[in-house]
């Protein structure tokens, strides 16, 4: 027997029991259903249209929120170099999503020292953890991330850039928008995107028995390798998968492109760099070994990278002397390069996307679509439609030119130090009044 956590049918040889369980332990009103599995709620549209904006409001617990709000990497952790922060609080609590109650959700925080907020804090939220939840879903979604759009200041990047990975045959989340309400005080629009978890796997690929890792300063070298995190993994069949293609690497073959198809789709992966390099997502696995997973997918037997925290796409950031076209921050695609073979093979895949998927006209009324639906700054949304204006001339401009290349020492070489010489500095304190994205913000008492 379960307690459903929205409706209004009761069955009556339960009705006792059910008021008094709600009351005692959840302080709801519900109804039971004999079917023990049945705890999803499929109201209302699809949760990841992109037509609708929809709207979250979160309720904790005083202290609870106070604690979420606060956790973090803290400046004085990174100046120091020491353990990364890795693992947030899970608390619990209600959301309310349009005329949609659900009770007893998981949520925690989100981000790294650049989208991190006292404020405006992106949030992971699971509907359906805990004994009494059962795999609950909403809209048929288990889990979410609500993104505060701190380092994507049009708010319409993340979408648009999922929107050309997915067009591309790239796996990748999908993703819309949310007005976020927190204790009550609206946060204002959020970035609406669906978790990587076996839901996602099971969509996209259709197996979701394989290994999944996320990517985080992480790469295929002796070192890095072990900065992948495992997210999901098939516990009768040891993790060496991902030492498989660093061994390949340190090899030096001559043929490493074909060596590597045998444990990565090449082709994908090819389509994957060459994205990343088309919408600038250059805080990424090409870019910087970061905001990425990888999944061994079971269906053939290889790897296939999909893409993440793409918030600060559609914009110029690299700099003099980086070339636009190709992402060489990342020891897979240096050692690719080198190789005149791939070189050409990505180049004339990167013509095929501009063919096929790089729709100015098309990408430009999607922005205006989103920014008329999220009510976006229109200077931000201009700087948006500039990108996706100017970003063929520059690459086409590029392709073809053996001499593009990326200094090394953009590269992480070894993990960020947890050895008991690193130093712990104090906390840094202060505080911080501004605007983020039209909204006012006053960040205190911590910078993070």
């Amino acid at each position: 027997m379960n307690i459903p956590l929205v409706g209004t049918c009761f069955n009556a040889a339960y009705l006792v029991r059910a008021a008094l369980i709600s009351v005692l332990l959840f302080g709801l009103s519900g109804c039971f259903f004999e079917d023990e599995a049945d705890l999803s709620i499929t109201e209302g549209a699809d949760l990841f249209d992109e037509t609708v904006l929809l709207t979250y409001e979160i309720t904790l617990a005083d202290d609870d929120w106070s604690t979420l709000a606060y956790e973090g990497k803290t400046l004085s952790l990174l100046a120091g170099g020491c353990n990364r922060f890795t693992e947030y609080t899970q608390f619990r609590g209600r959301v309310d999503v349009d005329n949609t109650s659900l009770q007893d959700v998981q949520i925690r925080k989100k981000g790294s020292l650049g989208s991190l907020s006292s404020t405006r804090p992106s949030l992971k939220l699971d509907f359906g953890s805990g004994d009494i939840n059962d795999d609950r879903t909403l809209r048929g979604e288990r889990h979410v991330t609500l993104n505060n759009n701190h380092q994507s200041p049009a708010i319409i990047e993340q979408c648009l850039s999922y929107y050309v990975f997915n067009k591309a045959g790239i796996h990748a989340p999908r993703c819309n928008f949310a007005r976020v309400v927190t204790q009550g005080v609206s946060k204002g629009i959020y970035t609406h995107v669906e978790d990587i978890k076996k839901p996602f796997l099971e969509r996209t690929f259709g197996a979701k028995s394989g290994n999944l890792y996320e990517g985080n300063e992480s790469d295929f070298t002796n070192v890095l390798v072990g900065l992948f995190e495992k997210k999901s993994t098939n516990d009768s069949v040891e993790t060496t998968d991902l030492n498989a293609v660093v061994d390949l690497i340190e090899t030096g073959s001559a043929d490493l492109y074909n060596a590597l198809d045998q444990y990565i789709d090449m082709d994908k992966f090819i389509t994957f760099a060459a994205v990343e390099a088309l919408v600038g997502h250059y805080d990424s696995y090409t870019g910087g070994q970061s905001n990425f997973y990888v999944y061994h997918n079971p269906g053939d037997d290889r790897f296939h990278f999909i893409p993440w925290g793409t918030d600060q796409t559609f914009k110029d950031r690299l700099g003099s002397g980086y070339p636009e076209s190709v992402f060489l921050g990342n020891h897979l695609m240096d050692n690719l390069w080198s190789l005149a073979d791939f070189r050409q093979r990505y180049d004339t895949r990167m013509q095929e996307l501009m063919t096929d998927v790089w729709d100015e006209t098309e990408l430009k009324s999607l922005a205006d679509q989103y920014a008329t639906l999220t009510e976006a700054n229109s200077g931000f949304t201009q700087d948006v439609k500039d990108f996706i204006d100017g970003q063929r001339a520059k690459i086409t401009a590029e392709l073809g030119d053996d001499s593009r290349s990326w200094p090394k020492d953009v590269r992480n070489e070894v993990p960020v130090s947890d050895t008991p010489e690193c130093k712990t500095l104090e906390d840094i304190t202060g505080e911080f009044e501004g605007t983020t994205n039209g909204y006012q913000v006053a960040d205190s008492p911590r910078i993070w």
